[in-house]
């Protein structure tokens, strides 16, 4: 596994894969559908200076295709420890932003590194297609009555993606205008605005939040999972330092 962000990373400890799910600050259950049942986890903080990896301020990876070759190196020290590696299947997973790393380390790997047995990637809601994923919010926000076609709002966001795939075309930032504030005008206008100031969930529609972060923080288990693991027990047991990167 290869995780991309801090946040990332506690979200794995409570929804995706890992061995346990929080309810609270006091009390953990067993996750029975956890991939650890079925495979050898290993999460990586990457690049460099991302979750618990740190660098030095100046040196932050800025190209894919270096955070290919320090992926590379990585697995190269790490054969040297366990070289059991060598003889097991391999598979990259990632998700968000991260869905461009894996496809990057993966064809290194393929071109650069053949002894690993590299036999597929995951990759869970990449951004790996913007144009088609802004296209995508406008049909799935009036299919979950979100967005009310004759309203001012369809007309707004109409309008923005209208104009996002020329913006798109001509340069390669993610958070551009016209395109990003689409989900802005989803998230703090939907038609729940008129109800005490609310808004959509952003890890859950089905939910309300308050403004002005609309559950842009993470699911609420959050809050116990980084408590969890700011305890000086648990990062020795990860194998981290206590340097965490912002």
């Amino acid at each position: 596994m290869i995780n991309h962000n801090k946040t990332f990373t506690k979200e794995y400890f409570i929804r995706e894969v890992y061995c346990v799910v929080y309810f609270d600050k006091n009390s953990i259950v067993t996750n029975n559908g956890s991939w650890h049942f079925y495979a050898n986890l290993l999460f990586i903080d990457q690049p460099i200076g991302t979750g618990f990896s740190y660098v030095n301020r100046n040196h932050f990876i800025e190209e894919l295709d270096v955070v290919a070759e320090h992926f590379l190196n990585f697995l190269d020290r790490y054969v040297e420890i366990f070289p059991d590696l060598l003889e097991e299947d391999i598979y990259l997973a990632d998700e968000s932003f991260g869905g461009q790393y894996i496809p990057y380390i993966a064809q290194a790997i393929l071109e650069k590194r053949s002894l690993f047995r590299l036999r597929g990637l995951l990759i869970g809601a990449g951004w790996i297609d913007p144009i088609s994923l802004y296209n995508s919010y406008l049909p799935y926000v009036i299919a979950n009555s979100l967005v009310k076609n004759d309203s001012e709002l369809y007309t707004n966001i109409t309008r923005l993606v209208a104009l996002c795939p020329d913006i798109l075309s001509k340069q390669v930032h993610i958070f551009v205008n016209p395109c990003f504030p689409i989900l802005d005008e989803i998230i703090y206008n939907d038609v729940r605005r008129e109800n005490n100031g609310e808004c959509i969930n952003a890890y859950d529609i089905r939910l309300n939040a308050k403004r002005p972060m609309c559950g842009m923080t993470g699911p609420s288990e959050l809050e116990y999972v980084s408590a969890y693991l700011n305890r000086p027990d648990v990062m020795s047991s990860i194998h981290i330092n206590g340097k965490k990167s912002q």
